[in-house]
């Protein structure tokens, strides 16, 4: 029976009305390799599900008529599973979850959904904070629906496989073993949240310039506070340690472990909590790690640092 002819399955409405809602004045044909414009119909995403007759296609996630989106996805385009770590773990210390995807040749889409239609700004914006440093692409780009911005691929295209990594690709997997591929149902409806929660996480962002700036005036302003705390013993001063957490300066490779657990100490004494240490913790490492010749040292190890000043493990 024609895929237009039968009743629409649970996944099949979610595709279409859930959490993949996108805008249908426009979408892009991934095998000709161009966006087709004007209204596009149900069959157009029945087909992408149908391995019968398939048609691969992407979706621009905001809504012309209102600025809004459903969803947002941060597209690892590296060949790299720390960078995707790293989402993941920002991710936890803002409360969310983000949906797995390996997509279709190497790299990983991760997709975070709303519950209702949030505007673009906030969706992006809560990406952004979420988003390794080496990423260069996090869906919506834009925060309006002026122009069509930029499409991403769904999932569950047909053919699927494995991608170059031999991670499953084009599906979800589970976020403990991407070797395993998840209920698209169960991954979407973890990866949801309320949009007033996103909005909250949105209005925490700032351009890195002025998050820098900002940075140094609190820690400055807070450095009495610190004078009551126990600081590991370091060759690094109260100075430095906000002079890093600024980037003005390098982690000592030889020091990393006292160091992180130094400006561990740093951001409690500054009056920051511990899910936005999390963050600049987060934001430290991937500004240093680079540098370093080895990768003995992680970002686990770096924010178990954080979670022992702060809860005492």
């Amino acid at each position: 029976m024609p895929a237009s002819q039968r009743s629409l399955t649970e996944v099949e409405r979610e595709w279409i009305h859930g959490g993949f809602s996108s805008r249908r004045d426009v979408y892009f044909d991934c095998q000709r390799l161009e966006a087709v414009k004007g209204y596009y119909s149900d069959k157009i995403i029945l087909r992408h599900l149908d391995p019968d007759d398939p048609m691969d296609i992407g979706v621009y996630p905001v809504d012309h008529t209102n600025d809004t989106v459903r969803w947002g996805c941060i597209d690892v385009d590296v060949n790299d599973p720390n960078v995707v770590e790293t989402c993941l773990w920002r991710a936890e210390a803002f409360g969310l979850e983000l949906a797995l995807e390996p997509s279709h040749s190497k790299g990983f889409h991760l997709w975070l959904f709303a519950d209702a239609p949030v505007q673009a700004a906030d969706m992006r914006r809560t990406l952004l904070q979420l988003a390794h440093s080496s990423i260069k692409e996090v869906n919506p780009k834009r925060e309006d629906g002026r122009n069509y911005g930029n499409c991403v691929r769904l999932p569950y295209a047909y053919p699927q496989g494995v991608n170059a990594l031999g991670y499953p690709r084009r599906v979800f997997v589970e976020p403990d073993d991407w070797y395993r591929v998840a209920d698209p149902l169960e991954a979407i409806d973890r990866a949801t949240f309320p949009g007033s929660m996103l909005a909250d996480i949105a209005s925490r962002w700032r351009p890195p310039s002025e998050l820098r700036v900002e940075q140094v005036e609190r820690f400055r302003s807070s450095a009495a506070k610190l004078e009551d705390l126990e600081i590991p013993s370091s060759r690094m001063s109260r100075q430095e340690a906000a002079q890093i957490v600024a980037g003005h300066r390098p982690i000592n490779v030889g020091e990393r472990d006292v160091q992180f657990f130094t400006i561990a100490h740093f951001l409690r004494g500054s009056g920051i909590g511990e899910s936005d240490a999390h963050h600049v913790v987060c934001n430290v490492y991937d500004a240093n790690a680079p540098l370093w010749a080895d990768e003995s040292f992680t970002l686990d190890e770096a924010l178990t640092k954080v979670s022992r000043v702060y809860g005492g493990r």
